[in-house]
């Protein structure tokens, strides 16, 4: 019953009744499972069929589907409370997973001059007993909350806009049902309005103050497809994995990364392939691989949550480390052997830079582990999946099936191999010389996205750039022996 008028007797029922709390929470369950098919059976009924252009009756099959429409359209208007269903998507999203402390809660809007009986805008508050029950357990009770949610929350949304695309059309305007003659007329699609600007949009200003505009868009899916002439909304539920690391930095990082990687060019067609092949080849995987990880032990399953704050901690001691030499180094390089005391005004300075200098070893050494768990074994699928698509596919499995195999693709991964070069110039600098620090900087100019950009220009190019080199060399010492 999407009105649910009894829950709350059922609550405070349980109070004196504790022997019941098993049966209430399988009831509980089941009315939940329940809500979610008849939501979405509701939402089904705004999806529209898919026509054959070519067929001879298209016409009347299309003029049957926008009928459709409007009837279900109607339907809804008159028979169902927008209120109720703005004040469910408001419940269960403070029920869900997205609300673990009292200011994220999102307050219900109540109408204070206006007592309601058995309000849905009344908040509800789960019960400790609830929260460690079990045969219904607290992450089962969130997910099917939060599915609630996004359920009520696209129905709403399919339904104004539908409403204020239809509202003022002829067709709309014909339609009549037969109503109870006991209940009091009144303007139904006012209340849709009054539901939309009031609760609705509320929710969702309230949300994007909380955290941003995009964070709804990685839990309530929705796109717009073509059906025939005209654009068709359909929504659906975000995957768990993308729900839960949404907030993911490195999952942050690669989202960065596409908007400079996907292609620009070569049309509107070229550009949606683009980006449909990258997400279907390295995100998904992407993203199911941390979320797998999730399941191991501590700290590997925060992996990638170490693996940014080692990459962040590293970069801000390696500006210090440098900023550091830069101001109290003093000398130049010798051919005979100098010591390295000898370049720095006093002890504390070589004792500041030593402790620092170990401390980037253990963070690169912490790096190059972090990286290996949270990218390399994805990045032998990706290139297992890659080479399966290929001509040489039984080479490839073959390859994949021995031990060496699985080895050579390991010791191949080019990031990985740059992660261990910065982790050996690191325990050069603590150990050897200071000035090995310097090479990390490299590594600070690929945190910035713009400069990782003109640093993978460059050395996409190396072949050009090594004969721009070469020619310049020539050149001069051309210039040089004729003179």
């Amino acid at each position: 019953n999407i009105q649910r008028v009894d829950e709350f007797q059922f609550r405070d029922l349980i109070q004196d009744n504790e022997e019941l709390f098993d049966d209430w929470m399988v009831l509980l369950k089941a009315m939940r499972q329940c809500e979610i098919s008849l939501i979405r059976f509701a939402l089904c009924l705004f999806e529209e069929a898919e026509l054959d252009k070519d067929s001879v009756d298209y016409a009347q099959e299309a003029e049957d589907v926008i009928h459709h429409k409007l009837v279900v359209l109607k339907r809804f208007v008159q028979e169902v409370s927008p209120k109720t269903i703005c004040d469910k998507v408001i419940t269960h999203w403070n029920l869900s997973s997205e609300v673990r402390t009292p200011e994220q809660r999102v307050e219900a809007i109540q109408d204070e001059d206006r007592v309601v009986e058995n309000d849905t805008a009344e908040p509800i508050v789960r019960p400790s007993r609830e929260a460690l029950c079990e045969s219904y357990s607290l992450d089962e009770q969130e997910d099917h909350c939060l599915e609630i949610s996004f359920l009520c929350w696209a129905l709403f949304d399919c339904v104004s806009a539908e409403l204020k695309a239809q509202a003022g059309t002829a067709g709309y305007k014909e339609l009549t049902f037969s109503s109870d003659e006991s209940e009091e007329p009144h303007d139904k699609e006012k209340d849709w309005n009054n539901a939309q600007n009031r609760i609705f949009a509320k929710f969702k200003e309230r949300i994007e103050e909380q955290y941003d505009d995009k964070y709804l868009h990685f839990i309530f899916g929705r796109v717009e497809v073509v059906r025939g002439s005209r654009l068709q909304k359909l929504y659906f539920f975000v995957p768990k994995s993308v729900r839960v690391l949404k907030d993911h930095p490195l999952i942050r990082k690669w989202q960065n990364t596409l908007l400079y990687e996907v292609e620009r060019g070569n049309g509107a067609e070229a550009k949606v392939d683009g980006f449909t092949d990258m997400v279907q080849q390295e995100y998904i995987s992407f993203v199911n691989h941390l979320y797998s990880l999730r399941q191991w032990s501590w700290p590997w399953c925060n992996s990638g949550e170490y693996l940014a704050y080692c990459q962040s901690s590293l970069g801000a001691i390696t500006m210090l480390m440098n900023c550091w030499i830069i101001k109290v180094y003093s000398g130049s390089y010798h051919s005979e052997y100098v010591p390295e005391s000898a370049h720095y005004p006093g002890y504390i300075h070589i004792f500041v830079l030593t402790w620092l200098g170990r401390l980037h070893v253990a963070l690169s050494c912490l790096w190059v582990t972090f990286y290996m768990l949270a990218y390399s074994a994805w990045r032998m699928s990706t290139q297992v999946e890659e080479g399966a698509e290929s001509d040489d596919e039984n080479a490839i499995q073959a390859l994949v099936a021995s031990s060496w195999g699985r080895f050579v693709l390991f010791v191949t991964d080019q990031e990985l191999q740059v992660v261990v070069a910065y982790a050996f110039a690191s325990f050069l600098g603590a150990f050897s010389n200071f000035l090995w620090f310097a090479f990390h900087l490299l590594d600070v100019c690929r945190q910035s996205i713009i400069l990782e950009k003109v640093i993978l220009s460059i050395t996409s190019t190396s072949d050009q750039l090594v004969g721009t080199m070469f020619l310049g060399i020539v050149v001069q010492y051309a210039f040089v022996s004729i003179g």
